[in-house]
């Protein structure tokens, strides 16, 4: 899933007339917008055992992340955990499988294995009949700061003399 930042033809343009002073000034825009977009995703990613949280990343130029976020000149925001996807946009009815969804619920239940097989029950066929919802964290960040990137890159551009 790639998401673009508008104007980035615009500000490539201006960078090949006015050099690298204004290609500094880009990456720092940039990096600073893409900081900020990690930041409020990870502020904004449901958390269990805060794996995904955690692997919320801003990396230059890496196409490996199954989540992604293009953001300017060539900074992504992502998480390259497996089940990021499932988070942000959600599944269908899927068939699972008991033993591993009970070792989830025993963890989420501490221990006691009779509140465990409860909740893992209740998962099990909800996820049969229905899959999960769609819990959204990487794109409602990028949106907050969307519309405010290019701007920051102009005002960037006026910047370098």
């Amino acid at each position: 899933m790639w998401m673009r930042v508008d104007r980035v033809n615009t500000a490539k343009a201006a960078l090949s007339r006015h050099g690298s002073k204004f290609h500094r000034a880009c990456v720092n825009v940039t990096n600073e917008y893409a900081l900020l977009i990690q930041n409020e995703a990870r502020q904004l990613v449901p958390v269990d055992t805060g794996r995904l949280r955690a692997a919320i990343r801003n990396r230059v130029n890496d196409r490996e992340a199954l989540v992604t976020a293009l953001i300017g000149v060539g900074n992504e925001v992502g998480s390259d955990v497996e089940y990021a996807a499932e988070v942000e946009h959600g599944h269908g009815p899927r068939n699972v499988e008991w033993q591993p969804l009970y070792e989830w619920a025993l963890r989420k239940a501490k221990g006691r294995a009779k509140i465990a097989h409860k909740i893992a029950g209740k998962t099990f066929w909800r996820l049969r009949r229905v899959g999960r919802k769609a819990r959204p964290f990487l794109r409602p960040a990028y949106d907050k700061y969307r519309g405010r990137y290019p701007k920051a890159i102009a005002a960037a551009a006026r910047g370098v003399k």
